[in-house]
């Protein structure tokens, strides 16, 4: 995406037309700062599992989004939003062979309530950041409370893009009242406790489990030693892979190295070889098939598309 490309957005008084710059800008308020992004996700660009502290809103303006969030895949489309809570695994890439464009906001649950220690921030935060139903919400326009939420987070949008005075405060305002929608109607206790606790537990394995897959993913790395990470047995490191993820550690293990290869592949000069190595992969001959496999490209065609999109 072009750093000063124009994004067109539908708000409640119409559409209208706004420039982003692709360059992310924090608003400091209340000793923590929200952060806005231009997102692209091109057809056959492979993204990998990830969270963070932040809750994420995505707001689609161009194309569909596939969100794949523990294992589960939703659709959002053009219009319509997501929030992904705090610390939840996630992934997200376009659906159906055309470019997708978002824009997102990262919120840190500090930005709504500064102080942990606070009434307000055990009593409306904690609730819902440390709730394993709430993983996400989708947003749209069906004349429920998700509604209001949409229109309150495309709001804080433009008063990003218009800068007019004060528009920190009227960000936060808007993402305030959004909040206080998300707690009247978000239910805390949908599960039980024991299965809420199963959940967090594998969940924050499969977590421990991907960061040793990042920090090593270019060595051999067996089964024992992903499971090991975790501190528990294979079986369950299988079990806990599959519940979280719908994947195997190993379909995990591969993904990440292609998605590796790729960035080498348009980020360097290294050889296909090279790059094959550096990604984890001792076989050329399997490098070349798993490649093709994931991403429609060999080695070879994939960096020359590359460069040819982006000079």
């Amino acid at each position: 995406m072009n750093q000063e490309e124009k994004i067109t957005m539908e708000f409640s008084d119409g559409a209208k037309n706004f420039e982003l710059s692709e360059q992310s800008e924090e608003i400091s308020i209340s000793l923590a700062s929200i952060e806005f992004y231009n997102d692209a996700y091109q057809p056959n660009n492979l993204s990998q599992n990830h969270w963070h502290y932040s809750i994420q809103f995505n707001l689609i303006t161009k194309g569909t989004l596939r969100a794949t969030i523990e294992g589960e895949e939703i659709l959002i489309y053009k219009g319509q939003g997501i929030l992904i809570n705090s610390n939840i695994l996630h992934r997200l890439a376009q659906e159906g062979g055309q470019c997708c464009t978002t824009v997102s906001i990262q919120i840190p649950p500090h930005y709504i309530c500064p102080k942990m220690e606070t009434d307000i921030y055990q009593k409306y935060i904690v609730p819902i950041v440390n709730n394993p139903s709430a993983k996400y919400i989708l947003l749209k326009e069906d004349g429920t409370w998700r509604s209001s939420v949409l229109l309150k987070m495309n709001k804080a949008i433009e008063c990003k893009l218009q800068k007019d005075t004060a528009y920190e405060l009227q960000i936060k305002a808007f993402v305030l009242d959004a909040w206080v929608d998300i707690i009247k109607n978000i239910p805390v206790n949908g599960d039980t406790l024991l299965d809420r606790l199963h959940l967090t537990q594998q969940s924050s394995r499969v977590k421990a489990m991907l960061s040793f897959i990042e920090e090593n993913y270019s060595e051999k790395i067996t089964l024992s030693r992903i499971a090991d990470a975790a501190d528990i047995s294979i079986c369950e490191c299988n079990r806990c892979f599959r519940n979280v993820l719908h994947l195997t550690p190993i379909e995990y293990l591969i993904q990440y190295r292609i998605i590796a290869g790729c960035r080498l592949l348009s980020t360097t000069n290294l050889s296909i070889a090279q790059v094959a190595g550096a990604a984890g992969f001792t076989e050329m001959s399997y490098f070349y098939k798993i490649f093709k496999k994931y991403t429609g490209y060999t080695p070879k065609k994939y960096r020359n598309t590359f460069h040819n999109l982006h000079g």
